[in-house]
């Protein structure tokens, strides 16, 4: 009885295991048609096809990896081998190749392929598919990554317009959150042109958080009673600590009399550190 055949035994009595095992072998010494042939004669996991997939891709044999990536796809809803794929060949310079697999794979609602094709098509001018892949990817798949990442292009690109009109739409799906995360991420990179957008799309669609930032950018442009208004926005929207935060700028500032009286609102709104801070300098909460 041959190796193959002790595996394959095995598999028969309920050990499945060793043959996921012998099968990853087999892809490892390239026998991809065999170890194609095992997967699919005993239904085993998508994953391994994704794996098969990834396989012949590296190996040069594309529509082979294409053919299966898609089968895994099918089977499981697996999305390594096509991921795989189209990542290596951009790894050769075959962006035309890669487009076409990501231009599938988006189809069928990746977010990682939507996000790719829609700064593929913006950075070939096509900004009408760029957009519309966006908003496919956001209305149909739920998923803003790709309308983020036009966004940034836009803001990059001196057309602020257009990237606020972009993040007022993921704004008004629900996706305030990820805006909120996108814009400390940008401003940690001091991209602070694309953190305004994002954080002011936020804002505007009442982010605690978000107007909370907004609060502090007004306090240090010198709109003082505009930070005060966003402050207050903040706290009605749950975010009891925006008043204490302006407050401590104002204190850092040297406004005294503005520090306590923002603090006594903002332990009022339920801030322990406002109230920690006013009993630390003998002021009555």
């Amino acid at each position: 009885m041959s190796c193959e055949q002790l595996y394959l035994k095995a598999a028969e009595c309920g050990n499945v295991s060793v043959l996921h095992w012998f099968t990853r072998r087999l892809i490892d010494l390239r026998r991809f048609e065999r170890a194609e042939q095992i997967i699919e004669g005993h239904c085993l996991d998508g994953f391994l096809l994704g794996e098969l997939s990834a396989a012949l891709g590296l190996a040069g044999h594309y529509k082979e990896a294409e053919r299966l990536a898609r089968r895994a796809y099918e089977v499981s809803g697996n999305r390594n081998g096509q991921r795989s794929l189209a990542h290596h060949l951009l790894t050769l310079g075959m962006r035309h190749s890669a487009a076409r697999i990501y231009s599938w794979a988006a189809d069928t609602g990746d977010p990682v392929a939507a996000r790719w094709l829609t700064a593929y098509h913006e950075a070939r001018g096509d900004r009408i598919a760029a957009e519309r892949l966006a908003h496919t990817a956001l209305t149909e798949y739920g998923s803003p990554s790709a309308a983020l990442a036009l966004a940034q292009l836009r803001v990059t690109a001196g057309a602020s317009d257009d990237a606020e009109r972009l993040c007022r739409r993921i704004a008004g799906h629900g996706h305030t959150d990820v805006l909120v995360a996108f814009a400390r991420e940008r401003s940690d990179h001091r991209d602070h042109a694309t953190a305004m957008c994002f954080y002011s799309a936020a804002a505007a669609a009442k982010h605690p958080k978000a107007l909370e930032w907004m609060s502090w950018h007004s306090e240090g442009q010198g709109h003082h009673q505009r930070a005060e208004g966003l402050a207050h926005a903040a706290v009605a929207a749950g975010n009891s600590h925006a008043l204490h935060g302006l407050a401590q700028l104002r204190f850092f500032n040297g406004d005294i009399h503005d520090a306590e009286r923002l603090n006594r609102a903002a332990a009022l709104a339920g801030s322990v550190s406002a109230r920690e801070w006013l009993i630390r300098r003998g002021f009555q909460p």
